[in-house]
């Protein structure tokens, strides 16, 4: 099947090399030009875990290429698939611009010679397909919807970090379609051979879903976080305490998140539970427990500053800065938080983090240390925030009794257990 991919960011980049390599033709492009030349010559514009041998291999074949507009990847696609990013406004309501300028450029393009389809894959509130995407559509390409051109609601469900394995072997599949045929065309293209659960629903029940999910996510983390501070103050080790919880897959639903830790950030959660609050304010729907979650987020943030001020060294090593690992993504990331929070109150911060580049413009390149053991060498705190196996062997290996341990991923005790450990749920 011919595909045109439209926005090739962290969803989009993933989602096109998926389909390549699925067999499909997909054309893909983005208004960035740097992205559009990485893919032109077989590289991914993101970081991603296995990711460039996939983009460099599906390219080299033949399969995914890279297109000069939007107009010259849609011309020839039976399935057009909109993967344009959506970021936070100062009011929290979701950026649909980019989406508005793809749909303006997308319908003019539309095939005439059979119905195409348009699949939004960007999240968006709901209501933005029935609202925007589909009238926008309509007006630019002078086509009736559901006769001209189908549209659909395809809700992507990637982590940055192992989005690939999310893309290859979904845990599920949400469809939002007004017909019948819409629908099929979506699950034909992404999961025809798949053994996962189908959601057949509308289009405004699919963009509903992808804020629900990631709501969840973030809530699981700020509970988590919250207990685990409740336990740490009665002397309660929270680290064990939520593990039994997460023992009962019957009443408390799954492990996943659920692990006191480190704050939630990166580019879904902040801006998906700030949208679904909007959402709620603007229709006068009280929802104090969405208007909780990034204030306890936050609250927990001060919290991990507090622990790190209160162990007194002058130099403090973060390993990890990206909001996740294996990424070089540090929008939103708590991590980057912490480490210009402790910079701006006078403590040198020194940092290890493989794949995030030393002049990246959010960063100061003095913070960068030249090794793991340097690292460790020269801080009085070490705040494991995640790493590569190998880094974290070589941080232990260089830490003594000397050094404090403040472990935001809540899974590195046995490995520091000889230094001074704290996590985000216990502290001896």
């Amino acid at each position: 099947m011919n595909v045109a991919v439209i926005g090739l960011g962290p969803v989009g980049i993933v989602i096109a090399a998926g389909l390549a390599h699925a067999g499909h033709r997909v054309l893909a492009t983005d208004r960035e030009a740097s992205r559009v030349e990485a893919l032109r010559d077989g590289r991914t514009p993101v970081v991603e875990p296995g990711l460039a041998a996939r983009v460099a291999a599906t390219v080299a074949a033949g399969a995914l290429a890279a297109a000069d507009s939007i107009a010259e990847a849609v011309s020839r696609a039976q399935v057009t698939l909109v993967c344009v990013g959506t970021p936070a406004l100062p009011s929290g309501d979701a950026d649909l611009a980019a989406l508005a300028e793809a749909c303006d450029a997308i319908g003019p393009a539309l095939r005439r010679d059979a119905p195409p389809l348009v699949v939004v894959r960007s999240t968006v509130p709901p209501g933005t397909t029935r609202t925007l995407v589909t009238p926008r559509l309509a007006a630019a390409s002078g086509l009736e919807a559901g006769r001209g051109f189908h549209v659909a609601v395809q809700p992507e469900f990637l982590r940055e970090g192992s989005a690939l394995a999310d893309a290859d072997l979904p845990t599920k599949i949400v469809v939002g379609a007004t017909d019948r045929a819409a629908h099929d065309a979506v699950v034909g293209l992404c999961a025809p051979d798949l053994a996962c659960i189908v959601i057949a629903t509308t289009p405004d029940a699919a963009e509903l879903a992808k804020y629900a999910d990631n709501a969840w996510h973030a809530l699981k983390v700020v509970f988590a976080n919250e207990i685990g501070a409740v336990a740490r103050s009665l002397g309660v080790d929270g680290d064990a305490l939520m593990a039994d919880f997460a023992r009962d897959r019957a009443l408390n639903v799954s492990a996943a998140y659920l692990r006191p830790g480190a704050p939630f950030g990166g580019s879904c959660l902040v801006k998906d539970v700030g949208a679904l609050g909007r959402q709620a304010a603007v229709r006068g729907v009280g929802a104090r427990l969405l208007e909780a979650i990034l204030a306890s987020n936050r609250e927990h943030l001060a919290r991990v500053v507090a622990d790190v001020e209160d162990a007194a060294s002058a130099v403090v090593g973060i390993v990890g800065l990206a909001f996740k690992s294996g990424t070089a993504d540090l929008r939103d990331s708590p991590y980057l938080a912490l480490a210009r929070t402790l910079a701006a109150r006078e403590r040198t911060v020194l940092v290890w983090d493989e794949r995030v580049p030393r002049d990246d413009p959010a960063c100061d390149p003095a913070w960068f240390a030249r090794s793991p053991a340097a690292l460790a060498d020269a801080a009085g705190t070490i705040v494991v925030c995640h790493g590569s196996a190998d880094a974290l062997a070589t941080i232990a290996s260089n830490v003594t009794p000397r050094h404090v341990v403040v472990d935001l991923s809540g899974h590195e005790r046995a490995r520091f257990a000889h230094a001074r450990y704290r996590s985000a749920g216990w502290r001896p």
